[in-house]
């Protein structure tokens, strides 16, 4: 799988602005989650002998799960100070667990009776026994999916309506839609009664709105920046280096509920947006602040794809240091507004 490369590592512990405020908005809506869990099967929080169970996929570096976590266990102690938890941390096998299970457990130090794991799997695959899970939830992960199915010009998939249309979006489409059917079931299997499935996604507005718009037309410049780059170095450049990830509107995530092709049932749906990295004034703090958000998503990708193909190590170092910190930087300095950073719109479902 083409997500097993990735490995998401300190820079993006520092540089994913929008996915942690995204998170951090979340957190009323899914303590609100945990209270209805309460309310629903108060014996649950009674039972010491069975330690409450949150898994976080797709956790990264693990910085942006922590408010979440903190958050949760707060709720839990409240109604039961002695209630083990147990924390499972999952990503690719390729992540930085060393640095993930090194921030959580810092990020929780203040709490007792936690337990917490990692676990390097696909969430495309099974991850926990059946009926062993209290609490799955995953902020900005479920958009990654585990191939790029058909090249493309932007960096991404937006599934627009204009995309959704020509042939390359109606495979990304048929691939994206598998796949989300393969994790609801998954997770269907390994949440106990009464469990809960939370989801925070980057997604689209529908219709796509001007800041939609202006993504795709940023991701354009990612990858057009890029072949440029490789072709600066007589490298093979195509359109075959777009990241597994689709963005797209909430009719998509809520088609496998509302046709029932999955006995996961959909409860409650939100959005939020937030701005993609901070403004500022200097255009150069901004771009820097940009590219470097841009790096922490790409760069470990985009070095795999192009070993894949071929390049030597040292070649795709000089593509990508030619890339981040010339071609992308200029082009971004001619098309960004530094005073107007776009927002980024999350889709939540519970």
């Amino acid at each position: 799988m083409e997500t097993e490369k990735v490995r998401m590592t300190q820079d993006y512990n520092q540089n994913s602005h929008a996915q942690r405020n995204s998170a951090l908005c979340s957190i009323t809506n899914i303590t609100a989650c945990v209270r209805e869990m309460i309310e629903k099967n108060p014996d649950r929080f009674k039972n010491n002998e069975l330690p409450f169970t949150i898994a976080d996929l797709g956790c990264a570096g693990g910085n942006n799960a922590i408010p979440a976590l903190d958050s949760i266990i707060i709720l839990i102690r409240e109604i039961n100070p002695e209630l083990p938890i147990s924390i499972y941390l999952n990503d690719t096998p390729s992540n930085d667990f060393s640095l993930a299970m090194k921030t959580v457990n810092s990020g929780l130090e203040k709490h007792k009776n936690i337990w917490i794991y990692s676990t390097g799997k696909s969430f495309y695959e099974g991850l926990f026994p059946e009926n062993s899970m209290d609490l799955i939830f995953s902020t900005s992960s479920v958009h990654w999916i585990p191939r790029s199915p058909a090249p493309l010009a932007t960096m991404s998939c937006f599934l627009t309506d204009e995309l959704a249309a020509t042939p390359e979006g109606k495979i990304w489409e048929k691939e994206a839609d598998q796949y989300w059917k393969l994790f609801l079931e998954l997770r269907y299997k390994e949440l106990r009664r009464d469990g809960r499935l939370f989801i925070i996604t980057p997604g689209l507005s529908d219709p796509a709105s001007e800041d939609d718009i202006r993504f795709v037309n940023q991701s354009l410049i990612w990858k057009s920046t890029f072949l440029e780059a490789l072709k600066q170095f007589d490298l093979p450049a195509d359109n075959d280096y777009s990241l597994p990830i689709i963005l797209r509107p909430l009719k998509y995530y809520k088609k496998a509920a509302e046709d029932k092709t999955t006995e996961m049932q959909l409860l409650e749906t939100f959005s939020t947006t937030h701005e993609q990295i901070e403004g500022d004034k200097d255009s150069k703090v901004y771009l820097s602040r940009l590219t470097n958000w841009i790096r922490a998503a790409t760069s470990e990708f985009l070095k795999s794809k192009m070993i894949q193909k071929g390049i030597n190590e040292e070649s795709a170092r000089k593509v990508l240091d030619e890339y981040y910190n010339k071609k992308l930087m200029q082009s971004l300095l001619q098309e960004d507004d530094p005073q107007k950073p776009l927002k980024l719109y999350f889709l939540g479902l519970v």
